[in-house]
């Protein structure tokens, strides 16, 4: 990203800069705008488009583990991680912790259902609702996949120090919430999903 110290006069547009990847994360933040002096949109310096860069670097390095020991798709490896850690779940409930529309969230829970890996309860307290849980095959899938995925978010991390890593969930934290309070839910499908 393009963080330099250097402000442009108010009478001279800034000149590109080369690309800059390795600052840390309480530096300064990036020179305005990210259009070009001739137009062009720069792809590399929206935020979006690093997050969903980041996103497809650790689902290649994850896919492989859930993929070919399970057969999952990304949203089923979705849907096991979360219920690993949160039982007995609404299918709604997952969906807004996911991140996914219902719909997908539904066809990737009876996938995993056929596979074994999940199990379906009426709930007790609403009949119209259905609790979801790992079984005893999901909760060893989970258990044999996370460890692949703390290494490699300690890959991503490993040059921060913790001053910096407390900074970055503080700032993914506040950009999570805005996304969920202010952007609008699309569709998004098991082929189309950028994140691990």
């Amino acid at each position: 990203m393009n963080r330099s110290n250097r402000q442009p006069s108010k009478s001279a547009k800034p000149a590109a800069q080369p690309k800059r990847r390795s600052e840390p994360v309480d530096a300064p933040p990036r020179e305005e705008p990210v259009v070009l002096d001739d137009g062009v949109f720069r792809l590399e310096d929206w935020l979006p488009y690093e997050f969903s860069f980041v996103a497809n670097r650790v689902k290649g390095a994850l896919a492989h583990v859930y993929v070919e020991r399970y057969g999952f798709t990304v949203a089923g490896w979705r849907v096991v991680a979360v219920l690993g850690s949160h039982p007995n779940m609404s299918a709604k409930d997952l969906a807004e912790m996911v991140g996914m529309d219902q719909v997908n969230i539904t066809r990737a829970v009876a996938k995993l259902a056929k596979l074994g890996m999940v199990v379906r309860r009426t709930n007790q307290a609403d009949r119209r609702s259905i609790s979801l849980r790992l079984s005893a095959r999901g909760m060893a899938a989970y258990n044999d996949i996370m460890p692949v995925a703390w290494r490699i978010q300690e890959i991503l991390l490993q040059t921060l120090t913790p001053t910096q890593r407390a900074t970055l969930g503080r700032l993914m934290a506040a950009v999570v919430a805005q996304a969920k309070s202010s952007l609008v839910e699309g569709q998004d499908s098991d082929d189309a999903e950028a994140a691990a």
